[in-house]
């Protein structure tokens, strides 16, 4: 399984930065990311490049093609470039760096073969010989800016983070309130409710209640005697010959 190449999103991100395209002979060898050389160097390109960033924490995903091997890793001549253009202000880089692009991959060329082998990880490394001041130097400037990279992006994270949790609260707050006048009207039906009950089970509990229930019936009866008594009187075809 053959790993991507590091450098190969930056290439069509940052056209006439002066970052060649990923090509490997068959004769070379593909390198690991993640060997302790790329660790070192791939930080120091992460403002001309921000895409690095975000893969720095997985490298061994990641390899490094020779073209790319050579031009950043064991050269530092493009950086150099780089920084004396200031690649960040974007005004007329592309113009300057088509004009630089014959000259760095014949400085590359020409330093490509200063540098000693190391072997790290099973495969085979071109290493630099640089001065332990120069090492660390470069190790804090790395650390510092991935520490402030993964700083904005926790910062991020704790804004959205906040915004979830007012939303969160202002929909407890609001769901409690429904909560509370759902309960009262669920207390007033049930007190009602009680009270019908009561009176429903308790309507012939005495003598009086009784003999009221009876009147009522009978009352009800005698109404409805009346009324037919009334409707026959009134009923004048019943003595009809017809």
């Amino acid at each position: 399984y053959e790993l991507p190449c590091t450098l190969a999103p930056s290439v069509s991100l940052h056209e006439g930065s002066g970052l060649l395209d990923c090509e490997t002979k068959d004769s070379q060898t593909i390198r690991h990311a993640d060997s302790k050389l790329a660790k070192n160097r791939l930080p120091l390109y992460n403002s001309f490049f921000p895409e690095l960033v975000q893969i720095q924490t997985h490298l061994e995903d990641f390899s490094l093609c020779e073209k790319h091997y050579n031009q950043l890793i064991i050269s530092d001549f493009l950086r150099q470039v780089l920084l004396n253009a200031n690649y960040s202000n974007k005004q007329n880089r592309q113009a300057y760096y088509l004009d630089l692009e014959n000259e760095l991959v014949e400085k590359q060329a020409r330093t490509e073969h200063a540098y000693e082998m190391e072997v790290e990880k099973n495969t085979c490394e071109i290493g630099v010989q640089t001065d332990e001041i120069d090492n660390t130097s470069h190790t804090l400037e790395n650390d510092i800016f991935l520490l402030q990279a993964q700083l904005n992006i926790k910062v991020s994270e704790i804004e959205n983070l906040k915004k979830q949790l007012e939303y969160a609260y202002d929909y407890v707050v609001e769901s409690w309130g429904q909560i509370q006048e759902i309960n009262k009207i669920n207390n007033e039906l049930s007190e009602k409710n009680k009270e019908l009950k009561s009176k429903w089970e308790n309507r012939f509990n005495s003598q009086k209640k009784r003999i009221n229930s009876i009147v009522q019936i009978a009352n009800y009866e005698r109404k409805n005697i009346y009324n037919d008594i009334e409707s026959l009187i009134l009923n004048k075809q019943r003595f009809s010959l017809n």
